[in-house]
């Protein structure tokens, strides 16, 4: 595991978690500065695909549209390839984020 992948991140990169428990939720963070050693990022808006009848969708992040207060975060890399967490990810309240791969992300909700 590398401790600084800052030099692989830019600014207007997009980190996604996801996590839940009885339903899949998806936050989408935009990075808007860097040091050498760490990222700040803020929530974004995300634009929603939802299917009522099976309570799931699609979301992707809503680019500069932000909705939160500034996080500084310290990113870690892991490199191994037979390990199961392979990337760029940060520490998040619930789980870790991960780099958005450009695709959209599942999410459901519970009644």
């Amino acid at each position: 595991m590398k401790q600084n992948p800052t030099n692989k991140i830019k600014i207007g990169d997009i980190f996604v978690n996801e996590w839940g428990y009885d339903q899949t939720n998806v936050n989408f963070f935009q990075v808007v500065r860097k040091t050498k050693k760490t990222i700040v990022v803020r929530s974004i808006e995300s634009i929603k695909d939802y299917n009522s009848q099976s309570m799931t969708g699609k979301a992707i992040p809503n680019r500069n549209k932000f909705i939160g207060e500034e996080i500084r975060k310290i990113p870690y890399e892991y490199t191994k390839t037979d390990h199961c967490l392979k990337g760029i990810y940060v520490s998040f309240e619930y789980g870790c984020g991960h780099l958005w791969n450009g695709k959209p992300c599942n999410y459901s909700t519970y009644a």
